[in-house]
């Protein structure tokens, strides 16, 4: 367990895989500086912003405050399981996610938020390194909440109609796809109009079928 205050909500942010400005988003704060200083042990948390950060940490306020451990508050959420069909049907089509398969997560997303199996190996990581997403892992995607720099993201590439997965990198102004694969036959694309960012991954996890 993190012994203080401030390890223990970034403990839980990164649980959620949101970064600072997206937490202070959801606890209604108008910038991140407020969840910065906590983090950093800067800043006392007051009891308020305790009870505010522990609803949306789905933890209690004893468990941020003093770090009681059976104060954790685990709660299960369904998303539905998508594949690239799904993915690259119209909007206007008959695709209805509550028919497709669920698989739980502890992360709440949104309510469009859906999971992806990763095809290939463009986002394996050499030996060693993390993280990496091996073929027939699932991630979380979650087009609610749009990716920034260092993210992982689902995109469409239109002109090839296909589905990719790649880290949104940002520099110079310029965005960058790029795979975590360093082989040269995996290529790092810029971001342009033929490709459509579907949004930001927010967990991974093997689905069950690997542990039967």
């Amino acid at each position: 367990m993190s012994n203080n205050i401030g390890e223990r909500i970034k403990e839980k942010r990164e649980e959620l895989g949101v970064s600072q400005a997206e937490l202070a988003k959801l606890c209604g704060w108008p910038t991140a500086s407020r969840l910065g200083n906590y983090e950093s042990g800067t800043r006392r948390v007051s009891a308020e912003d305790a009870a505010v950060l522990a609803e949306v940490l789905k933890v209690t306020p004893s468990y941020l405050l003093f770090g009681d451990a059976g104060s954790v508050i685990y709660s299960n959420f369904e998303y539905p399981i998508c594949n690239a069909v799904n993915l690259l049907s119209p909007a206007d089509s008959t695709f209805n996610k509550s028919n497709l398969e669920k698989l739980q997560s502890t992360v709440k997303a949104g309510q469009q938020a859906f999971w992806f199996e990763v095809t290939g190996h463009s986002m394996t990581s050499p030996l060693g390194l993390k993280p990496s997403f091996p073929d027939g892992m699932m991630i979380l995607c979650d087009p609610d909440i749009p990716p920034t720099h260092g993210d992982f993201c689902l995109i469409e590439l239109k002109q090839e109609r296909e589905i990719a997965f790649k880290k949104f990198s940002k520099e110079d102004g310029q965005v960058w796809l790029e795979p975590l694969n360093t082989s040269p036959r995996y290529q790092t694309l810029p971001l342009s109009d033929s490709i459509r960012v579907i949004g930001k991954i927010l967990s991974a996890c093997w689905p069950p079928r690997f542990f039967i």
